[in-house]
Formats: structure tokens, sequence, C-alpha cells
């Protein structure tokens, strides 16, 4: 329900959010969800890069994007980094390499 009503709703104004497949928006889903801005985090001025990638269509990039956000210097930092390679990860893996891995 919190999904639905709290993260969902600012995800979807993200302009290319319907273009994106289900491993992509679960990425930015669980990047979003982290933040105290939760999924608000489009076009505010701290989240220029992520928000410049997703316009743009820049994959290549999303990796080294979603690493930029992790409180340097804090205790969370390493967590938070690992977090973050992982969203990337899902956000690059392929849909049918995550389906054939949820049937093994």
């Amino acid at each position: 329900m919190q999904l639905e009503k709290s993260y969902l709703p600012p995800l979807q104004k993200i302009p290319v959010w319907n273009e994106l497949k289900t491993n992509q928006q679960g990425a930015l889903l669980s990047f979003g969800y982290n933040f105290i801005l939760g999924a608000n985090f489009y076009g505010v001025s701290n989240f220029q890069t992520i928000t410049r990638v997703l316009q743009k269509k820049q994959w290549d990039q999303i990796e080294e994007t979603f690493v930029k956000y992790i409180n340097p210097a804090s205790n969370a930092e390493a967590g938070l980094r690992c977090r973050r390679l992982v969203e990337a990860k899902l956000f690059l893996t392929q849909v049918d390499q995550l389906h054939l891995k949820s049937t093994n």
C-alpha cells in the first residue's frame, strides 16, 4: 500500500518511466526508497546527475551514476556502495536473464 501511494506516483512522473522495463523501474524504486526525499528525487538539485542520465537514456552511465549517491565518509558508505552497485546491476540486467534465474 505504501509503495503504491508514496513511491510509485513520483516515479511515474519521470518522463521515461513507461519506457523502462520492470527491472529498471524496480532499481529506481529501490534507489528512491533509501532517500529522505523518497521517490521524489527526480529533478531535485542534489540529483542532477541521475536526472540527466534518465532524461537522456544514458544507460552506459547508470552504474557510475548510482554509485555517486552513497553518503561519502559516513558509517553507511560501504553498505550504500554495495546497494547502489546491486541497483545498477538490476537496472542493466536483461529481463530474459531475470526470468531464467527465477525459474531455475
